[in-house]
């Protein structure tokens, strides 16, 4: 090696040694102090604290595994998010907060303090995600502190999810609130509403191991529009004038569960799934335009004793045993609907007419009842 090339190696080296010893040197040696950080110990979520200074620095360290689970952070063992980088649980108008030990799937934010009073304002933390989060088509929110998000006191607000994704274990709920509306979201998790007046849910999808949608009775003037719910009850409904619209319905168990008093429209909806399509008990009710698909052990629609002024009509039902069972029923019409069957008892001012049925008509103990203009097979006539 030449003098020249073996002294440029020297400095080049020298160089080198210097810049390490810098970036690794404490700040506190400038006055006196170490030259190095030391001490401290380093989580998953948080650097080593020096000893001698109070820098963090240093690595992450690793997770603490305990039946694998992190007991620091809570990951997974074999599924750590982000490899083991610290992730935001908080959102706090709309900034990232850290700490706290969320975890959650690379690409999504979690939230947690699921708690916030428009009346109030205060503690305004996951509700954020509706106001200054960075909402998207196909972002993924996760409510992170095992709480639901509660919306209270709200009034005369629109929260637009922007086509993102809330993951919302232990649900989402409004209650004592007016005038709101809620659109273009997917949540995963049940949603109640209680003690509220006039909510519009339009393009929201609801995916639950249970009830997608609770609404109680002391629910007015719920109006869905293009939405989607799948659970093993699609909507249990109690809120008098409530209205659901070109919506579609998957269920195990029940699709709509009407026990309010009043008012309910249901209309060119879709319903799939096993058990009982719609049971309401809702007088001044209309439900239109509506197909039902079900299994053969099923049952579409059943109109419940006590109820009157009601309309069924044109809808599609296929598949179910029992297409329309009314109990005990007044002053309501059956009429133009496809079905396999109509099953009638115990009813007064009934009128079951133009429905092109695929099976049997049954008819008993009822009063003032008109049938006319119905077509089936003759031979169960």
């Amino acid at each position: 090696m030449s003098n020249q090339k073996w002294l440029r190696t020297l400095l080049c080296c020298a160089l080198v040694a210097c810049t390490v010893f810098t970036l690794c040197a404490c700040p506190s040696a400038e006055t006196g102090g170490h030259t190095a950080h030391t001490g401290g110990k380093a989580t998953c979520t948080e650097q080593a604290v020096c000893e001698e200074c109070g820098e963090k620095y240093g690595e992450l360290g690793a997770h603490a595994y305990v039946n694998g689970t992190c007991t620091v952070c809570g990951a997974k063992d074999g599924q750590t998010p982000g490899d083991g980088k610290p992730v935001p649980d908080t959102y706090a108008d709309g900034a990232a907060v850290k700490g706290g030990g969320a975890t959650i799937e690379e690409g999504s934010f979690a939230l947690s303090a699921t708690t916030y009073d428009e009346s109030t304002a205060e503690e305004i933390k996951a509700i954020a995600f509706f106001r200054g989060a960075q909402r998207g088509e196909g972002k993924v929110f996760r409510i992170s502190d095992g709480n639901a998000l509660t919306i209270s006191n709200s009034a005369g607000q629109s929260y637009d999810g922007k086509g993102s994704i809330l993951i919302a274990p232990q649900g989402v709920v409004f209650e004592n609130c007016h005038d709101l509306s809620l659109s273009n979201l997917t949540i995963i998790g049940s949603v109640t509403v209680t003690n509220v007046e006039n909510l519009t849910m339009e393009r929201v999808e609801i995916v639950s191991a249970d009830t997608a949608l609770t609404v109680d009775a002391a629910t007015t003037m719920l109006k869905l529009n293009d939405c989607r719910l799948t659970g093993k009850t699609a909507i249990s409904l109690g809120a008098s004038d409530s209205v659901v619209l070109n919506s579609y319905l998957a269920f195990t168990e029940k699709g709509v569960v009407d026990t309010a008093a009043e008012g309910t429209t249901i209309r060119n909806c879709i319903l799939e799934g096993a058990g009982v399509g719609i049971t309401t008990k809702a007088s001044d009710a209309a439900i239109r335009g509506n197909t039902i698909t079900l299994g053969k052990a099923d049952t579409g629609i059943i109109l419940e004793s006590g109820m009157l002024n009601t309309l069924v009509a044109l809808n599609d039902i296929t598949g179910a045993q029992k297409t329309i069972v009314a109990d005990g029923v007044r002053n309501t019409a059956i009429i133009l609907n496809r079905a396999v069957s109509i099953e009638a008892s115990n009813s007064k001012n009934l009128y079951v007419c133009d429905n092109s049925l695929g099976g049997r008509l049954t008819v008993n103990n009822n009063n003032f009842f008109l049938c006319d203009g119905n077509t089936f097979p003759e031979d169960e006539w």
